[in-house]
This record gives structure tokens, C-alpha cells and sequence, in this order.
């Protein structure tokens, strides 16, 4: 049996299972998961059409189905809302939707809360 190598499943070099993961140098802030991620990017949102499956640049012609009556009438019924740098589908929203240029938002919100809560949990139960 010369040919089978003799492997120590103890050795984290000969065992790649057993290394310890790489250790990346990121904070624990939303905006810098994000970031690592990949998930800061510019989105926009053109109206869902009627056929010819999903065509952002489309003009804005009637071709897509529309809010009948109200503040609204004439307004696209559905929007995508569409990932810039890619020109990937994210998701679809109401026609009212009133959208953002991106999801920055949402971590700023999250260090936010974050702020809050840690700032409550110190008013609830200072340190001994």
C-alpha cells in the first residue's frame, strides 16, 4: 500500500477542515457588512410591463398596467425595482412605492437602533 500517503487528521496543515478560518478585518457595523457584502449598491425602479418579459429601458409608454382612478390614475401599477450596476431584479413594489437610490438606509437605521438600544440597556440596567 505504498501508494496511500500517510496523513495526520490532527494537523491542521494536512487537514484543511481543521484550520482556523481566515480572520477578516471588518467592524461589526452594518455599513461595513454591507459593504463586504457587496450589498451597497444604486437601484432604480421602472414600471412593470405588460409583455416582453422584463425591459428596463423601455420608454414610458402606456405599455404597462396603471392605477385606474385617483391621485394616482395613470401611475404604473407595479415597479421593479432593479439593481443599477447589474441591471438585476431585485424585487417588484406597489406603483407607490416611493423608492430610494439605494439601501444605504437600512444600515444607517440598524447603527441607529443599535445606538438606541445599547443607550436604553445602560438607562435599564447600569453597570455594577
Amino acid at each position: 500500500m505504498s501508494w496511500i500517503k500517510n496523513i495526520s487528521y490532527s494537523d491542521p496543515k494536512e487537514m484543511p477542515l481543521l484550520a482556523e478560518p481566515e480572520k477578516k478585518n471588518h467592524s461589526k457595523n452594518a455599513l461595513d457588512v454591507m459593504a463586504e457584502a457587496e450589498a451597497l449598491f444604486s437601484v432604480y425602479y421602472p414600471p412593470a410591463t405588460w409583455s416582453g418579459g422584463i425591459d428596463f429601458d423601455i420608454n414610458l409608454s402606456n405599455d404597462y398596467p396603471a392605477v385606474e382612478k385617483g391621485k394616482n390614475k395613470g401611475q404604473p401599477l407595479y415597479k421593479w425595482v432593479v439593481r443599477e450596476d447589474t441591471n438585476e431584479p431585485l424585487g417588484l413594489h406597489s406603483g407607490n412605492y416611493g423608492g430610494t437610490s439605494s439601501y444605504r438606509y437600512l444600515g444607517e437605521m440598524a447603527e441607529q437602533l443599535l445606538y438606541l438600544v445599547i443607550r436604553l440597556s445602560r438607562l435599564v440596567s447600569p453597570a455594577c
